[in-house]
């Protein structure tokens, strides 16, 4: 496991383009603060809470408008679907010929 990895799980940078995520960055930064902070006010915990909860939505709401992977699943296992077919007419057609030949 390299350090490309570890930023990779933390979310710190994205697996698909290695582009630093700043919202994740300033999240981690919050926390930390917050952690460290010998006193906490209700005002601070709940500022925190709020912006957590409006970059899972936003998370949530971009989810969403990506195509489903399940669609694509279903793409996929009708084109393996397929092929056994066509594997199975092939190996019916080749019985045929070896019956015709014997």
């Amino acid at each position: 496991m390299n350090f490309n990895d570890i930023l990779v799980f933390l979310k710190l940078i994205d697996q698909n383009d290695n582009t630093l995520s700043l919202t994740t960055l300033s999240l981690y930064i919050a926390l930390f603060k917050l952690a460290l902070s010998p006193t906490t006010s209700f005002v601070e915990v709940s500022g925190f809470l709020i912006a957590a909860g409006l970059y899972q939505g936003k998370k949530l709401i971009n989810g969403m408008s990506k195509p489903d992977v399940t669609e694509e699943l279903n793409i996929k296992l009708t084109e393996v679907s397929n092929v056994l077919n066509k594997v199975e007419e092939l190996q019916s057609e080749v019985t045929r010929l070896n019956l015709k030949v014997k």
